[in-house]
Order: structure tokens, then C-alpha cells, then sequence
């Protein structure tokens, strides 16, 4: 019903534009993990190695590591969850020469029955950030009293802020957001030589730019007119929200991280968001400080799984 245009396993097909219906109509029934997430995987298949199959009414991704390029299968869907993991772990084997599965979500591996037949760890770097904005809003609590300082600094440091939802189909602006995202990673200042990151930054603008997209939020802080970070989150299903790419200078302004998730918590409020998923920090120590620092409520889990 869901994914009728993606073909039925062993057979894939390239990731496309015109599998987001389906895919999206298929993950309205889980959370949204962000791996699995079109923007997501639109956005990181920089190579075009992503491949799409069903397999016993769930969905099965071939995906190419973020950071290596690796290839390795797995899936989301909750059916003869078993019979999946088992055909998927031998097809992974002949195809690849891999005796797992990796990213699993938590929500696909709860109707496995004998789990001593296989191996099944966390892969704490795929770990999704969750955070209850009810928890979050406005850095109330304790716990968050370092976040509002650092919004009260950022606010008297700099004359002139702007906070503006960004127009993705302006050049000028799409040049400010990639020389920003160039300037962090070190790259040559060509599309030759950019990162994996400044690629996909450069898809989901151009994702964002192709279809109608009224639940994207692209919110960017101007410091005496120029662009200093930006934030660009999408609104999900069920009161959800992934928040895709965030980029600045940190080390000229290390409070403005603190300052657009202040600014942007309230237009998620104001759109009945209730939770906001960070995605994963990929084993990243600065990432994952970073993020355990906002007190996540919570994690949507992701395994790997090799038979014994």
C-alpha cells in the first residue's frame, strides 16, 4: 500500500525524489528515526549509492556509511521481523561479504522471539537525540541555566541581530550558507573539493527548492547584516521535529548555537511541536557533549545485529 513504486527484495532501486511519498506514508507508523527520514537519506546519498527494497511489507536501505562510504543494508518495519533480519543477514553476506546488520531502530527488533540466535548491540553513535519541548522551552530548570546565560551573552555582545527565516531559493543566501559550512570543515572553496557535509547541506537546499515544503524551517541570525548560523529544521508526523543541519562559526560566536535553538523553540512551539529529535552525534566526541548538553529526555536506539 505504502511503498508500491519500491520493488520487492532481492531486487532495489536508486533512491529517487519520487519515492517520498511512499516511503514517508510507510514511516507515519514509527518514530521518526533519522536515518530512515527522506530529507535524511535524500540529503546523504552525496554518491548516489542508496538502494530501496521491501521485504515482508518492511523497508530495506542499502546505505553507504556518512563518513567512510561503506556500504551495509538495513531496515525499519515491524513484520516478520525473524524471517527478515535472517534473509537480509545472508543476502548481506553474499553481496558484501558482512555477516550484520547495522542502524537498526529499536522499533523493528521488539516481536523478535529468539533473540539468543543472534548478536545484538547498540550502536551508541546512531543514537537519535530526543528532547520533550515542554522540558526545553525556553531553558527552564536548573539544568539548563548555562543555555540562557549563554542566550543573555550572545544578546549583549552583538548589536543588531536579525533572526530571519531564510529564503533557499535566494543565490546570495545559498552562497552565505555554504561558505559557512566550507569555512567549518576546510574545504578548497570549490564543489570539487567539498565534504560529504557541504554536499548534502547543498541537496536539501535543492530538495527544499523542488517541492512544496511549508513544514521546513529555515531560520537563520544576521549580526550587523551578515549571516552567522543557521538552523535548518523539518516538522514530522505526530508533533515531531528533525533538526537536520545546524552550522556556524563557534569559535567567533560560541554562543549562537544557544541563541537560535532559544529562537527556534518558539516557532516550534507555535506549530504544536512537541518533540524535536537532534539525530545521532556518529561517535563524535565534540558532537556528543554538545548534544548531551541541551539534557536530552531521551534516545531513539539503533543496533547491530550478526547472527551467532
Amino acid at each position: 500500500k505504502y511503498i508500491a513504486m519500491i520493488p520487492e527484495f532481492p531486487l532495489f532501486k536508486p533512491l529517487e525524489i519520487e519515492d517520498r511519498a511512499d516511503i514517508e506514508g510507510f514511516l507515519k507508523e514509527f518514530p521518526p528515526y533519522s536515518d530512515f527520514n527522506f530529507f535524511s537519506l535524500w540529503c546523504w546519498n552525496v554518491g548516489g549509492y542508496f538502494m530501496v527494497s521491501k521485504l515482508n511489507g518492511n523497508l530495506i536501505v542499502r546505505f553507504a556509511d556518512y563518513i567512510t562510504s561503506d556500504f551495509f543494508y538495513s531496515f525499519i518495519g515491524s513484520k516478520k521481523t525473524e524471517d527478515t533480519i535472517n534473509v537480509l543477514l545472508k543476502f548481506s553476506h553474499e553481496k558484501l561479504g558482512l555477516n550484520y546488520l547495522r542502524m537498526v531502530p529499536a522499533r523493528s527488533l521488539g516481536k523478535i522471539m529468539n533473540k539468543d540466535e543472534y548478536s545484538i548491540t547498540e550502536e551508541r553513535g546512531a543514537f537519535d537525540y530526543v528532547y520533550d519541548l515542554s522540558e526545553f522551552y525556553k531553558y527552564k530548570g536548573g539544568s539548563l541555566k548555562q543555555k540562557r546565560r549563554l542566550v543573555s551573552n550572545f544578546i549583549k555582545k552583538n548589536d543588531d541581530i536579525v533572526v530571519s527565516n531564510l529564503d533557499l531559493q535566494d543565490v546570495p543566501t545559498q552562497n552565505a550558507i555554504i561558505d559557512i559550512a566550507r569555512d567549518l570543515v576546510g574545504g578548497e572553496g570549490d564543489t570539487v573539493h567539498d565534504s560529504h557535509e557541504v554536499i548534502a547541506l547543498k541537496r536539501f537546499m535543492e530538495l527544499s527548492n523542488t517541492i512544496n515544503q511549508t513544514n521546513i524551517i529555515p531560520l537563520g541570525v544576521y549580526v550587523s547584516g551578515r549571516l552567522i548560523i543557521f538552523n535548518f529544521t523539518e516538522i514530522v508526523h505526530d508533533y515531531w521535529a528533525i533538526v537536520h543541519f545546524e552550522k556556524a562559526n563557534f569559535s567567533l560566536y560560541p554562543e549562537a548555537g544557544a541563541y537560535i535553538f532559544y529562537e527556534l523553540m518558539e516557532i516550534m512551539k507555535a506549530k504544536n511541536v512537541l518533540y524535536v529529535n537532534l539525530e545521532q552525534d556518529l561517535g563524535i566526541n565534540g558532537l556528543r557533549a554538545n548534544k548531551m548538553s541541551y539534557r536530552p529526555t531521551g534516545f531513539l536506539k539503533k543496533y547491530k545485529i550478526n547472527q551467532r
